[in-house]
């Protein structure tokens, strides 16, 4: 039988890796990346083609499967049951969202989920004495659901026997277990390494091997 692969990349994860970990790089080396795009989407300085070269160097396996999960901005319906959205951040994941269709990958849209957040106080004027106001906070949604509903099905109808999955969420344990047991379909951990954004120990552990980001920096940067 053929070998086959899929890669699944969480965005988020590739998001706090670039935020966090990665070195800053000079505004003139940006290329073709829009002011608003690099300000929102942070992992669109990322070179696709060239990080999915990366991934499949030591693999001789045929790529089936590129997917990219994340969350398009959060919208909300306005007068008379339009959407408004920030005109700049939507534009911005367009454009993301279009080259990475152009670099062969498949984007997963969760949901982004509005709630409300901290209560902040603020000084108006010395006249006017202080107000208050709550800064909403956003989160994702279904978006490592998705991942893992996509691994475990194509695992069970042997469309892939190989996985390449880029994150390090412990979340994805038990999926990576199920194709190893149940399948004998193995994986390989892309994670980057770093304050506030590096891989479980016990998602490393049940993975055939490891990869850190980190190495590949500035391989992968556009």
């Amino acid at each position: 039988m053929s070998e086959r692969v899929g890669i699944f990349i969480d965005g988020g994860h590739l998001r706090a890796a670039v935020t966090n970990v990665f070195s800053k790089i000079d505004e003139s080396y940006w290329g073709d990346i829009g002011s608003p795009i690099k300000k929102h989407f942070p992992e669109s300085t990322i070179d696709y083609e060239k990080l999915t070269l990366k991934i499949m160097e030591d693999l001789e396996q045929k790529i089936v499967y590129r997917r990219f999960y994340t969350c398009p901005p959060f919208r909300e319906r306005g007068k008379g049951g339009r959407f408004f959205e920030h005109d700049a951040r939507w534009s911005a994941y367009q454009k993301f969202k279009s080259y990475l269709n152009d670099a062969g990958y498949d984007v997963r849209e969760g949901r982004m989920h509005k709630r409300r957040g901290r209560t902040y106080k603020y000084r108006v004027s010395s006249t006017e004495g202080i107000e208050f106001y709550r800064k909403p906070k956003f989160e994702q949604k279904a978006v490592d659901t998705f991942l893992a509903r996509d691994i475990a099905t194509l695992v069970a109808q042997k469309r892939i026997n190989r996985i390449c999955l880029v994150t390090g969420d412990s979340d994805f344990i038990p999926v990576v277990q199920c194709a190893k047991e149940d399948d004998g379909v193995f994986t390989t951990l892309w994670h980057a390494q770093g304050n506030r954004c590096s891989a479980s120990k016990l998602l490393k552990k049940e993975c055939s091997d490891a990869h850190i980001l980190n190495d590949i920096e500035k391989e992968i940067r556009r």
